[in-house]
């Protein structure tokens, strides 16, 4: 099994994650599309 973790790192949290048993692209899209959803703001650099 693998697993993504987004971390928020302002508020040092676990804000999305996901589980999968291959390692692929939709493993970390999945992880940050939760992310996303739980209403982190998202600023890229």
């Amino acid at each position: 099994m693998y697993l993504a973790v987004v971390i928020d790192m302002l508020r040092w949290q676990v804000v999305g994650r996901s589980m999968q048993p291959h390692m692929n692209a939709g493993l970390a899209t999945d992880a940050l599309r939760i992310a996303l959803r739980s209403g982190v703001a998202w600023e890229p650099e």
